[in-house]
């Protein structure tokens, strides 16, 4: 049986926006030799400066100690010598626009399988197994079951890697799986657990309470899913470590959606009249509006918030509208390209705040008056995001 693998400790360092960030650092060094300690010093103060965060500890090259992160995120790898940077790295490099978190998911589902080149048990003759196409496989499943679209790593162990599982299985074969009595070990398990973290990065799977659900608006996003990013990307591979990573994270180019593609391939969000201010056709944009419709977030949100008070106008929406229920909106704080944060312990509603649909409105289109005058996309970061939504709440107020 193959044991599920990732790298520990470091579910800070697998957020998208901060892989964007190593992405942008890494391509600069494409080719350097990063044994050498003035090259390597570099890298590391140039990795701080640009994400944010310690790539410690300094006696350790960052090649070395940082190594896992880079290669299950396949941004790059080093053939004992020179830095190599992988397409998918130098697609992600290119800016907020240029590959989406879920564009960016969708080729790591296909590509990530085991045995895999950054860990010792590399070989070439074990069953390819592709672990996050098995997951999605077996939610899905459930889904169509009609049970609750649910996962914890012990029902991933019992039933996904107990059953010996390579993800190349169609949705029917989950939908008959019985559980086994296979118990990871703690190591494994706690790799595990930030592999789950890592992947619930998918705009379709969110992290709570210790499982993992299948977040999805209405049953045609199943087809788009389905069609996207369950089609494993099957390769001979390579006796050699560093070719096989060469290989399994090459691409012509990342299949870019067109603005509206989520739209149009029934990736399940109704665009109405109030959003196309908003939107504009912007693929951005219409992420964030799916962030913000999460059936999964908002149940999470009412729970955290029982009371439905506008987080701009202040007012109680019971109090305005007795009859309404909870009428309150969820507004995303991050930059417009970004996913909600994750961590081992779930979901992050940090960047989440409750909206009445009124605020919610003006605030959009707030953001969409502030990035035309100012010639953006979108915003840099989160800072400058929260600074722009602090601007139209008092236009509010």
């Amino acid at each position: 049986m193959v044991e599920w693998r990732w790298d520990q400790g470091r579910v800070l360092y697998f957020q998208y926006d901060v892989l964007r960030e190593i992405a942008k650092v890494l391509v600069k060094f494409d080719g350097k030799n990063i044994n050498d300690d003035s090259v390597n010093k570099d890298l590391r103060t140039a990795l701080e400066n640009n994400v944010g965060l310690p790539f410690a500890p300094s006696n350790y090259k960052v090649n070395r100690n940082y190594s896992r992160v880079f290669q299950c995120a396949m941004l790059a790898r080093h053939d004992g010598r020179s830095l190599f940077v992988s397409d998918i790295c130098r697609q992600i490099a290119t800016g907020v626009e240029s590959v989406s978190c879920d564009e960016y998911f969708r080729e790591i589902v296909q590509r990530f399988r085991f045995p895999f080149p950054a860990f010792q048990e590399y070989n070439t003759t074990d069953e390819n197994i592709f672990p996050f196409c098995a997951i999605i496989k077996m939610l899905i499943a459930k889904y169509q079951l009609g049970e609750e679209p649910r996962l914890d790593l012990e029902m991933i162990c019992r039933f996904i890697i107990g059953n010996n599982c390579t993800g190349l299985e169609d949705i029917d074969f989950y939908k008959t799986l019985k559980p086994t009595g296979y118990i990871a070990t703690s190591d494994s398990m706690r790799q595990l657990r930030e592999m789950v973290a890592f992947i619930s990065q998918l705009s379709f799977i969110k992290v709570f309470n210790h499982s993992i659900y299948l977040d999805i608006l209405d049953d045609s996003e199943i087809a788009y899913i389905k069609n996207a990013y369950l089609k494993p990307i099957t390769t001979q591979r390579l006796s050699d470590p560093f070719e096989e990573f060469r290989q399994i994270t090459h691409l012509v180019k990342i299949s870019r959606s067109g603005p509206n593609d989520d739209v149009k391939r029934g990736n399940t969000l109704i665009i109405n009249p109030s959003d196309i201010e908003f939107t504009e056709g912007k693929k951005s944009r219409v992420q964030h509006l799916k962030i913000e419709r999460s059936p999964l977030l908002r149940k999470y949100y009412v729970s955290l918030h029982p009371e439905p008070i506008c987080s701009a106008c202040e007012e109680h929406m019971n109090m305005k509208y007795p009859w309404a229920g909870y009428m309150l909106d969820l507004h995303h704080l991050l930059p417009l390209a970004s996913m909600i944060k994750i961590s081992i312990m779930g979901t992050s509603l940090d960047d989440i705040v409750g909206l009445c649909p009124s605020c919610h409105r003006a605030i959009h289109s707030y953001y969409r008056k502030w990035l035309k005058s100012n010639n953006r996309e979108d915003f840099n970061d989160k800072k400058e995001a929260m600074a722009v939504y602090i601007e139209a709440v008092k236009e509010i107020s």
